[in-house]
């Protein structure tokens, strides 16, 4: 499977890998954002470990 951001570029046909790092970054934030606690650790647990981890941050 293609590291995270990779997969974004090629799905979301961003530019660069950099562009599409941002755009799952953002989509990931606005998701924490908008859930409890509790739904954010159901949620990074099913994440992939990458996106887990941005999740996180």
């Amino acid at each position: 499977m293609q590291p995270l951001p990779g997969l974004a570029r090629y799905e979301g046909a961003y530019a660069t890998t950099a562009q599409a790092e941002n755009a799952v970054r953002a989509v990931l934030a606005a998701f924490r954002h908008q859930l409890t606690g509790e739904e954010q650790v159901e949620l990074a647990a099913r994440l992939p470990h990458e996106a887990a981890a941005i999740f996180a941050s």
